[in-house]
């Protein structure tokens, strides 16, 4: 695993040219010459994503706090002006996720129309005038913004079929012309060719360990999804890592495909997908190509 770290914009009202000027000594790439909405020049830095030990991560670090700025520490809208983001990316080696014994699991190619689903029944609504671009992407997988909505190709759930997985299930999609809302009117799969599914199972995993921050969405203690949407933390890390307790894994069933206990955000329909070696593995060999992600097993 690399982690690679990133420093968002900050922008000229917030720090000094002189600042400015001794980051660019350190990445002149970083800075930014531009002018603002009444045609004033301006001028801001950004760090884009640098491997960890780059030494010049830390010397960018050293100058920002010697120029008394500092790591952003809660989301809040009152962002003091000396404070800034640091944004930490993990990235996996095929030795890393094959070493896991289960992984976060998820769709390959983005999907921002995947937004809505019908009413009562919960299925995920697909526009038919995305329906092509999807295609010609040949990606056998897709996500959107809402966590754990996963939709995957009929060549995928026939494989999963004929295969021996556990706990794993599909759920149909809806296709309707227009933007891909409730109210729009559906179109036959028969009359554009081989459907698409959402992929889900049947099991729910046991609560995440300890160990993982569980938040409200303002950062203050999670207490109830009525009041307020779950979020889960890890310091600056942009994607946190899932932990679960070896004990209760080991009570668990036998799963290839589980959802999480938490939901992100609020039910219904927010759970995460944690899978098995097993079904990484599957999907490798049958070249079905999807996002994953270590789960981390506490030994308590």
């Amino acid at each position: 695993m690399k982690e690679y770290i990133s420093i968002p914009t900050l922008q000229s009202d917030c720090v000094t040219d002189e600042l400015i000027d001794s980051l660019a000594t350190i990445l002149p790439e970083g800075v930014r010459n531009g002018r603002d909405a009444s045609g004033k020049a301006t001028r801001s830095f950004c760090m884009d994503s640098i491997i960890q030990d780059d030494p010049r991560v830390n010397a960018i670090l050293d100058t920002l706090r010697k120029h008394g700025m500092r790591p952003r520490s809660l989301d809040t809208p009152d962002r003091p002006r000396n404070e800034f983001w640091i944004v930490i990316r993990r990235k996996y080696s095929r030795s890393d996720l094959l070493q896991s014994e289960f992984l976060k699991f998820n769709g390959l190619k983005y999907a921002s129309e995947l937004g809505w689903r019908t009413k009562p029944e919960g299925l995920v609504i697909l526009p038919v005038r995305s329906l092509q671009r999807i295609i010609d992407s040949r990606s056998d997988t897709l996500y959107t913004d809402r966590p754990g909505w996963t939709v995957v190709s009929d060549r995928v759930k026939d494989l999963v079929e004929q295969s021996d997985l556990r706990h794993i299930s599909f759920r149909p999609t809806v296709l309707v012309s227009g933007r891909g809302r409730p109210e729009d009117p559906m179109v036959s799969w028969s009359e554009v060719g081989a459907p698409w599914w959402e992929i889900t199972s049947d099991y729910t995993m046991p609560p995440l360990s300890p160990t993982v921050e569980i938040v409200a969405q303002d950062g203050s203690p999670f207490v109830s999804y009525e009041t307020q949407n779950l979020e889960l933390r890890e310091g600056s890390y942009e994607v946190p890592e899932l932990h679960y307790r070896r004990s209760e894994i080991a009570e668990a069933d036998w799963f290839d495909l589980a959802l999480s206990h938490e939901h992100i955000g609020k039910p219904p329909h927010q759970q995460m997908k944690i899978a098995s070696q097993r079904f990484y593995q599957f999907c490798s060999s049958h070249h079905i190509k999807a996002s994953w992600m270590p789960v981390r097993i506490d030994d308590c």
